[in-house]
């Protein structure tokens, strides 16, 4: 390729004007512009050009003919000119005396196993591969069967070219039509030797089974254990399936007997294909023996109504004793405490913690257990502000709850006492209210204080500063 050191200088100049548009030229278009202007046309084979169809070739030259060192090395070496430019070069000069020296070559049957009629595969990907030493320029790449078997991606593009020991890759899809046996050809047309070039896809139909019906799992009983007399359970979960294809409505949950066997908690009322949902049955015997009972679940599904035998065991009730609440108070933290436990009590009088703690000369009634009306009193202890530590209790389930559950300052330590609890506000009829209210940490440390008497709690919440938080329990006169 001989050229002048000034034209070599004006090639070099030009390709750094054309350098943006660079990577979308062709072959011919690298051979115009680096190649032409020494040898003309490829067809005269100047100075044995058509050697280049090896792209090694010519990178070779570049190093051992000094005309070809001195024009290609300095934009080679400036990054104008590349490995790849050599190699569509290469791909250009095939196309004369002799035809191509490189093929593409084919990936294997592409088998895609058994798929249900209408749904589509997930995607397979193959690549075609460049076997030569010069680059072969893509032209069509098609599917016989588009419709089962299309070509949904691909850098296979018509005018691309595949260099020599790359690949290009082409993704494909299965949708079967019917069921059996389904085939394709995908077919690629390039310049290679061999062109045009297929390889096989292939696939089994198969009818898709329907999903199965819409329809609830529920157990056919639920066990509720034992229970006192009169005393409401705190309730037994029963869990509700769908195993069917779609979800499922339930319309109504229903016991046979709303005192004994009530309903206190559901998740229930859409559920979905897979998913489940809970109900929640209490228990209140309102004699001894065993007992039973039915819940009926209803629902748009398939098989309902849908029936669970209930049974559980009525128990004769402990006799609960009324007990009496005594107040201490402690003078140095300005705090009350209150209990009716007798241990406690007896330990207390007789000047346990240094006589810190003393007798207020108040006190009420409670039950010693569960009697019928009551709810059981939890009491917590907290030494997150020791040495000014405190008790609380109340009779309020949730209250009870959420402090066990989320607050990790008060520390539950047992069921203190029953009594009654109010409701809407006021107590049952042949009970005396319990009034609460709170210190608001006045003294460094959060204290309840409980009482009966209705001018005290006014005393202290109008004129001491303290919180009322009205009636906390309601005791047996």
């Amino acid at each position: 390729m001989p050229m002048t050191l000034l034209r070599a200088v004006a090639v070099l100049l030009a390709a750094l004007a054309a350098a943006p548009d660079a990577l979308a030229q062709t072959g011919q278009q690298k051979y115009t512009q680096w190649c032409q202007g020494c040898h003309g046309s490829p067809s005269n084979n100047k100075d044995g050009v058509l050697g280049g169809k090896d792209w090694t070739i010519i990178k070779l030259a570049m190093d051992t003919k000094p005309t070809m060192t001195a024009d290609l090395r300095p934009a080679y070496n400036a990054g104008l000119l590349t490995d790849d430019d050599f190699m569509l070069i290469a791909g250009y000069l095939q196309t004369f005396q002799g035809g191509v020296t490189s093929q593409l070559a084919m990936p294997a049957t592409v088998n895609f196993g058994t798929v249900n009629v209408g749904a589509s595969s997930s995607v397979l990907s193959r690549n075609v591969s460049s076997v030569g030493n010069a680059s072969v320029q893509i032209t069509s790449v098609t599917s016989t069967n588009p419709l089962e078997f299309p070509i949904v991606s691909t850098t296979c593009e018509p005018g691309e070219f595949v260099n020599p020991l790359s690949s290009c890759a082409i993704g494909l899809q299965f949708t079967p039509a019917s069921t059996g046996t389904r085939s394709g050809q995908i077919t690629v047309v390039s310049n290679g030797i061999g062109s045009p070039q297929s390889f096989a896809v292939t696939g089994t139909g198969q009818s898709a089974a329907p999903p199965p019906p819409a329809a609830l799992t529920v157990p056919s009983s639920l066990n509720l254990g034992s229970q006192p007399i009169g005393v409401l359970s705190a309730g037994t979960t029963l869990t509700v399936t769908n195993g069917g294809g779609s979800a499922v409505s339930v319309t109504s949950m229903l016991t046979n007997s709303v005192s004994e066997f009530p309903i206190v908690g559901t998740t229930c009322g859409t559920v979905n294909a897979g998913g489940s949902c809970t109900v929640v049955v209490a228990f209140r015997p309102p004699v001894a023996g065993a007992r039973s009972g039915t819940l009926t679940i209803t629902s748009n599904g398939a098989g309902s109504p849908h029936q669970v035998t209930l049974f559980g065991n009525g128990t004769a009730a402990a006799q609960a004793n009324k007990v009496e609440v005594v107040e201490y108070y402690h003078a140095a933290f300005g705090h009350y405490f209150m209990t009716a436990d007798p241990g406690e009590i007896a330990g207390l009088d007789a000047g346990a913690y240094n006589f810190a703690f003393t007798r207020t000369g108040r006190t009420f009634f409670a039950w010693s257990g569960p009697a019928a009306g009551t709810v059981p009193v939890c009491r917590f202890f907290t030494v997150t502000f020791a040495p000014k530590s405190s008790h609380f209790y109340t009779g309020n389930d949730a209250e009870c709850e959420g402090l066990k559950a989320h607050n990790k300052d008060w520390q539950y330590e047992n069921v203190a006492v029953h009594i009654a609890a109010p409701v809407a506000g006021a107590c049952p009829l042949g009970t005396v209210p319990v009034y609460r209210m709170y210190n608001s940490g006045q003294t460094g440390a959060p204290n309840h204080r409980f009482t009966t008497d209705f001018l005290l709690y006014q005393e202290f919440t109008t004129t001491k500063g303290w919180t009322q938080e009205s009636i906390g329990f309601c005791a047996p006169p």
